[in-house]
């Protein structure tokens, strides 16, 4: 019988697996109050071990009997839960994005971003009202137009990007890669940008949106436009996004 190495991960970090799953070895059980990862025992120690990256609380092995201990243990310390075990790949069957309209919303299940304490990511752009956005846009100092782009949405909304974001009431949101999330949450530990681009199918220059819920909205490149006043006039009632 083959030995298996386990790792023990609290319930909210599994997502540090997501850059890890095509190992296929790699299989996954999910317990109460903790998500197990195990593969076949390397036979010899590797130099540069994925493994040993990932943010376990625990690490050790099992005998035939399922009894679990440390890796520097000899003692069992607990057993390993019963239930099925999946590849990890399985984890991680999110469908491929399908053709779909510029800005149209999609749905990650299971994923969602993190809170963090408010102000640790600098903001890099606001979700506003297109009326005060005009209102604003059109008496603004070009100055403070000049570092400013935007996209319009048919439903009211306008993305604005650049520092700063105009003080206007909307949702601030902060920038990780090609991915903003609301101001006040951020990606989950391990989770990379590229990774979640790719599943939504962001193109180079696009935009992706992940809110607090879990869905998510695509602003390709070519939506924003400089924040002059002679293109804030044109997109006033205008179709540009979602």
């Amino acid at each position: 019988m083959n030995e298996y190495q386990y790792g023990i991960l609290d319930p909210g970090d599994w997502l540090a697996l997501a850059p890890h799953r095509a190992q296929v070895e790699w299989e996954a059980l999910e317990a109460p109050g903790a998500f197990w990862l195990r593969r076949p025992a390397p036979l010899v120690a590797e130099p540069e071990d994925l493994w040993r990256t990932l943010p376990f609380r625990r690490r050790g092995f099992a005998d035939s009997g399922g009894r679990f201990r440390l890796e520097k243990g000899r003692v069992a310390v607990g057993r390993v839960p019963v239930g099925e075990w999946k590849p990890l790949t399985q984890w991680f069957q999110i469908r491929p994005p399908i053709a779909k309209l510029p800005g149209q919303p999609e749905k990650l299940a299971d994923f969602r971003p993190r809170r963090v304490a408010a102000g640790e990511q600098p903001l890099a752009m606001r979700i506003v009202d297109a009326d005060h956005w005009r209102s604003w846009a059109v008496m603004a100092p070009l100055a403070r137009l000049a570092p400013l782009s935007f996209a319009a949405s048919s439903d009211g909304r306008v993305c604005v990007r650049g520092t700063p974001p105009p003080p206007l009431p909307g949702t601030a949101w902060t920038l990780q890669g090609a991915i903003a999330v609301p101001a006040g949450l951020e990606l989950p530990r391990g989770f990379h940008p590229e990774w979640l681009a790719e599943v939504i199918g962001l193109s180079e220059g696009d935009l992706g949106l992940w809110h607090e819920d879990g869905r998510t909205e695509v602003l390709p490149k070519s939506a924003f436009l400089p924040a002059s006043r002679a293109n804030v006039r044109a997109t006033a009632g205008a179709n540009l996004i979602v």
